[in-house]
């Protein structure tokens, strides 16, 4: 089955018009560039559009309760204080958003640390979309082996579970400061030498954020995940706008190769 998540600059970089099943998406990027709020969007437009089906979310860094806040915050579009404490309209733009959420909870599954291939694999079979947040997090089979060793062994299995359950993954890995700026399009270096996530991964982005004049980061600023390999089609990137006080992306429509001259809300046409 293809997956789409209504979000157009998503589904429109997968083949086909969204995710497969099987298939093994990374995203890759150093810290500031959104990498969980982006894998809570997809998973919101995933359930909103598939209404018979769940997903698992592995948390690795984020409690349940922030959880819950912070798809009430992408889909109101309100920063995190005013769900509590916001103005009148505020609030009613919440209590909206937690009824349209409402369909969605009940099939959206949390699994608390500590992740580990074997809880993986047991559970995998019931779910269409499993996110594991973030691969770093996940306890290696081989506890002895260097790092690169065990990611590769990591990704590897989470590609033969994906085979025989026929779930997609997407997998969010964290990269260090600054190792998202670089322009190659080679993933082997951008992976650090993982040779896994280079031969595993069916769809593979690295975030790079777009600083501002003075070099600073903008609460509102934008962010290019980088498509360095689509398996199955052309390699198309994603040049969005991400909103910090809300933590939700937006399409970005450019007049240049640089500057984000228009955002185009979730959920609206774009040209």
């Amino acid at each position: 089955p293809t997956w789409k998540t209504g979000l157009r600059w998503w589904d429109s970089a997968m083949a086909d018009g969204g995710m497969q099943d099987s298939w093994k998406i990374v995203l890759a990027a150093p810290p500031g560039c959104g990498k969980t709020a982006l894998v809570l969007q997809v998973l919101r437009g995933f359930l909103r559009n598939q209404p018979n089906a769940e997903a698992l979310y592995m948390a690795g860094e984020m409690s349940r309760r922030q959880l819950a806040a912070r798809l009430v915050q992408q889909e109101a579009n309100l920063p995190a204080h005013a769900l509590h404490f916001g103005t009148s309209e505020q609030i009613a733009r919440r209590d909206a958003a937690m009824d349209r959420l409402g369909p969605i909870v009940p099939r959206l599954h949390v699994m608390d640390p500590p992740t580990d291939l074997e809880r993986i694999k047991d559970v995998a079979f019931k779910y269409a979309v499993i996110v594991v947040d973030y691969l770093q997090l996940v306890r290696p089979a081989d506890l002895a082996a260097g790092r690169v060793e065990q990611l590769d062994g990591i990704m590897a299995e989470l590609a033969g579970i994906a085979a025989v359950s026929g779930c997609t993954f997407v997998i969010v890995s964290a990269m260090p400061r600054g190792a998202g700026s670089t322009k190659s399009r080679n993933i082997f270096e951008a992976f650090k030498g993982s040779s896994a996530i280079e031969y595993t991964a069916d769809v593979a982005f690295v975030g790079e954020v777009e600083e501002e004049e003075d070099g600073e980061k903008g609460d509102i600023r934008g962010v290019r995940w980088r498509c360095l390999k689509n398996r199955h089609g052309p390699a198309v990137d994603l040049d969005l706008v991400f909103n910090g006080p809300s933590m939700r992306f937006d399409q970005a429509v450019r007049t240049n190769d640089t500057t984000p001259d228009e955002i185009v809300e979730e959920g609206q046409p774009w040209r």
